[in-house]
Parts: structure tokens; sequence; C-alpha cells
């Protein structure tokens, strides 16, 4: 949180933690106190362990993608910005043709999209 000036979804912890899930994000103000205090110089091990101890209240799903089912990730050694490349896979979903739509649908229903709080 320091390093980046904000507090970011935790997603790529808990995928590096978890492996293939579906997540739904801790509620960032529990980390406010400590964003502030870092900024003071102030943080003291006792207020982390007590951070670290609180229920963080994020959702974690195990998925299975589906057999011949291929994912391939790169890095592109700069980061990502999360809300444009969802914009972008919305966007594929939105305008895509009938096939990407049965693919969007297939993976709804395995729930690798949340399940039915995707549409």
């Amino acid at each position: 949180c320091a390093a980046q000036g904000k507090v970011g979804s935790g997603f790529d912890i808990s995928a590096a933690f978890y492996g293939s899930h579906w997540y739904q994000r801790f509620d960032p103000a529990i980390l406010d106190s400590l964003l502030r205090d870092h900024e003071k110089n102030a943080v003291r091990p006792r207020q982390l362990m007590r951070i670290l101890g609180r229920a963080w209240h994020a959702v974690v799903k195990r998925v299975q993608l589906p057999p011949g089912f291929h994912l391939v990730l790169g890095d592109v050694a700069g980061g990502s910005e999360t809300p444009g490349m969802v914009r972008k896979v919305l966007d594929w979903h939105k305008n895509g043709n009938s096939q990407d739509r049965e693919v969007w649908y297939g993976l709804k229903q395995l729930e690798c999209l949340g399940g039915s709080s995707v549409e």
C-alpha cells in the first residue's frame, strides 16, 4: 500500500496464495489507520498485528477451469491498470459475436465470472 500510495484490491496476493479462484475484495477502510500512521512514520508493530488479526471479510471461492481451457498470462513489465483491463473485457462481451457470447455464458455457468452476479 505504501509503495503504491493506495490500497489495491489484494487479488494478486490472493491469487498467489489460492491459485484459480473467484475473489471479492475486502473493505479498504480496514487499512485507513495504518496508512495514516505510515505517512507520519508512526506505524507500530502492535497496530499492524491488530489489523492483520481482524476479520477482513474478503470472499474467496475456488474455481475449476473446464477441461481444454488454456489460460495464458504475460508480464508486461510495467504493471497493469485493472479498471482499463476490466473495461476491455466488458466491451468484448458487449460488442462480441455469438461465439464470444457463448464463451462468456459458458464461463458464467462454471462460476468463472462470479456466477449469476455478472451479466
